[in-house]
């Protein structure tokens, strides 16, 4: 859902229409201001813990009702796993065509081993530094 005022603003604005309650009966049951309650529920600012106390005990909701909203934002983030995997499959596979590329082409490279070596290190290194940027969180 985004961030933790987001969370909060939703879970205030959902509660307090499924009460059928408007904001300013919200206001004068939790003794706060009628501008901070709009501005909770527009997300603009994120309420110190007895202002979100007084607004749990007014909409019968629980602070870990906020904290559980958390959950589906994991889910998503599960979601990139596949497209992480596409993309570390895909640009290994595009690097090791380029360096076989390169290979076939050049009359003069490798002349040695060693060379040869040493340019499959790099390949190597060169898809292990792309995997470890994919995968890094």
């Amino acid at each position: 859902m985004g961030s933790k005022k987001e969370r909060l603003a939703a879970i205030v604005k959902q509660k307090r229409l499924a009460k059928g309650i408007t904001q300013t009966e919200l206001s004068d049951s939790a003794g706060i201001s009628l501008r901070s309650v709009q501005r909770i529920e527009k997300a603009e600012v994120f309420p110190r813990g007895y202002t979100i106390e007084v607004l749990a005990k007014a909409l019968d909701f629980s602070i870990k009702d906020l904290e559980q909203e958390e959950s589906p934002a994991a889910e998503k983030s599960g979601s990139a796993r596949p497209k992480k995997i596409i993309l570390s499959l895909g640009s290994g596979i595009i690097i090791l065509l380029l360096a076989m590329a390169f290979l076939s082409q050049s009359r003069s490279f490798p002349e040695n081993s060693f060379e040869l070596f040493n340019f499959w290190t790099a390949v190597v290194l060169l898809i292990s530094v792309t995997q470890w940027m994919i995968w890094r969180k």
